[in-house]
């Protein structure tokens, strides 16, 4: 898979006319979606089995948050629907995480979200929340969608504590 998206990058570095960049583009946008569900299924495996690792490094927030914002601005275009990403201006850009992590996190949730919400919108709320064990990332996906069954909250919050966190998602956190 790695090869047939180093392949769509060059092809794209070379001239084209504007029908073959369309459908270049196509094919370049599914085959990074296929990796990124090859990636999860592998991730998944690791996690039931409990041997998923965080790497926390330091990462822009910011610049992180306009990347997945970027990947999804015209799916949700295409469908009619507001697509909306909030992140709270009160703490530092960079913050200490596993970019990896919280990206499949929030992509798999704002994917879901699109895909189920017909009408209305698609929001993401970033905000850091300080308490007494010090400060916590919230990350919060709300739409007008038909929503998650409680049976698949159970699920997440399961496999979440697994690996190690994100045990507010029955209170609609992650």
């Amino acid at each position: 898979m790695n090869g047939i998206v180093g392949v769509i990058d060059v092809l794209q570095t070379t001239p084209l006319s504007e029908f073959q960049k369309r459908y270049l583009d196509a094919a370049h946008q599914s085959t990074r979606l296929l990796l990124r569900v090859i990636n999860d299924i592998l991730d998944f495996s690791k996690m039931e089995a409990g041997r998923l690792t965080i790497d926390p490094t330091p990462v822009n927030l910011y610049q992180a948050a306009e990347g997945i914002a970027g990947l999804y601005q015209n799916l949700a275009q295409q469908k009619n629907i507001g697509f909306y990403f909030a992140i709270m201006p009160h703490f530092d850009r960079h913050v200490l995480i596993d970019e990896v992590r919280l990206t499949q996190i929030i992509t798999n949730l704002v994917s879901n979200s699109i895909r189920f919400t017909e009408n209305g919108y698609v929001c993401v709320r970033i905000r850091n929340v300080v308490n007494r064990t010090g400060p916590t990332l919230h990350i919060q996906v709300c739409d007008t969608g038909t929503g998650m069954s409680n049976a698949y909250l159970d699920w997440i919050t399961r496999m979440s504590a697994r690996v190690g966190g994100l045990s507010d998602a029955k209170d609609g956190w992650l």
